[in-house]
């Protein structure tokens, strides 16, 4: 985004997904589309580096150990600091740990 002295403002995405692979190739796609990136890897460390560190946009995978990604959304909702930050969900509709079991 371009201000309105010519400086470009980097973007922060926090991406929060178990899957090391899957996170470090989400990373390596924004960075290199010159965003800024931060990853947890699980649901507790997302949701404290959420509420510590601003974000522009927060990518949440939904099956994460600790604390679920639903559950993550909802103390992120709950928050002032996070309550309109944007949340993308991430799934993977078929994985082989089986379906998710909902909130």
């Amino acid at each position: 985004m371009e201000k309105g002295n010519g400086a470009r403002t980097m973007h922060k995405i926090l991406i929060v997904e178990d899957e090391p692979d899957i996170a470090e190739l989400i990373a390596f796609n924004l960075d290199r589309a010159g965003y800024t990136t931060v990853i947890a890897h699980d649901g507790i460390s997302g949701l404290d580096t959420a509420l510590v560190e601003e974000q522009d946009l927060i990518l949440l995978d939904l099956m994460l150990p600790g604390k679920d990604g639903f559950s993550v959304f909802k103390d992120l909702r709950r928050d002032s600091r996070t309550s309109r930050t944007p949340v993308i969900m991430l799934d993977r509709p078929c994985s082989d740990r089986g379906p998710y079991p909902g909130p």
